[in-house]
C-alpha cells in the first residue's frame, strides 16, 4: 500500500480518504474453471491454509486518522458463478461468492457476511457479491474454521467449509436484490476462482497460502 498510493503534496504517506478512489488488488486468480455444479453433488469444499504473516501502517495518524469506513486491508476468496440454465430468464448471469479471513476492522475477531452490488470504484464488475460469514459456518457439523479468524501471526490457520449448502443462500440474497432471477444450485457453473488482497486503506500486508484447494 506504501508504495502503490501515490504521496502527499508534502511527501507523506497518506491515507486513501475519498470513497471513489480506486484502491489496489493483489489477487492470484484462475480462469477456465468452467465446472458444473452436478445435481448429484453432496459437498463443495473450499479448503485453504494461510498465514498473516503481516499487516501494518506507515500512515502517520496524526495526519490522516484512520476511517473504518474507508479504510482497511481485506483478506478473501471468490468464486465467479454463472447461471448455466439456457431456459432460465437469468442464463448468463454472473455473480461472486466467497469469504473473508482478514479484516483490519476486526483484528483478533472474524469478519462478518455481506450481500451487495460490487462499485465503489472505476473497474468495478457491477455483478452482485454474496460472502458468508466463517463464523457463522463454524457451526455446521464437519467445517473447520479457526476462530477468529482476522489474527496476525501465529502460524497456519486451517479453513475448511462445505459450501454447497451455502449456495441457496447466495442465490436467494441475490435474487432478492434483482439479480440471477432464474437460477438454480444445480444450474450454477464454477467460471473461475481468486484469491487476495484488497486494500482500500493504505496497509502494507503479507500473506503465505499454502493447500488451496477447491
Amino acid at each position: 500500500g506504501s508504495e502503490e498510493y501515490t504521496r502527499d503534496a508534502d511527501g507523506n504517506i497518506r491515507e486513501r480518504t475519498d470513497p471513489t478512489e480506486n484502491w489496489p488488488h493483489l489477487l492470484l486468480e484462475q480462469t477456465g474453471v468452467d465446472h458444473n455444479i452436478s445435481p448429484d453433488a453432496r459437498h463443495l469444499w473450499m479448503t485453504l491454509e494461510y498465514e498473516i504473516v503481516s499487516c501494518e501502517s506507515k500512515v502517520d495518524r496524526s495526519i490522516y486518522p484512520e476511517n473504518p469506513s474507508v479504510n482497511a486491508a481485506q483478506f478473501q476468496w471468490f468464486l465467479n458463478l454463472t447461471d448455466s440454465d439456457p431456459q432460465s430468464e437469468s442464463y448468463n448471469e454472473r455473480m461472486w461468492f466467497g469469504f473473508s479471513m482478514f479484516d483490519t476492522r476486526c483484528i483478533g475477531s472474524t469478519p462478518g457476511g455481506m450481500s451487495s452490488y460490487d462499485g465503489g470504484k472505476e473497474d468495478s464488475s457491477g455483478l452482485f457479491i454474496y460472502m458468508f460469514s466463517l463464523e457463522s459456518a463454524a457451526q455446521e457439523k464437519g467445517n473447520l474454521v479457526p476462530l477468529p479468524s482476522s489474527v496476525i501471526g501465529g502460524g497456519k490457520r486451517t479453513v475448511r467449509v462445505d459450501v454447497l449448502p451455502l449456495l441457496s443462500s447466495a442465490l436467494k440474497a441475490a435474487k432478492k436484490s434483482g439479480a440471477l432471477k432464474g437460477a438454480s444450485v444445480e444450474h450454477l457453473t464454477i467460471d473461475s476462482t481468486n484469491i487476495g488482497w484488497e486494500l482500500p486503506g493504505n496497509y502494507d500486508v503479507s500473506v503465505a497460502i499454502s493447500n488451496l484447494n477447491l
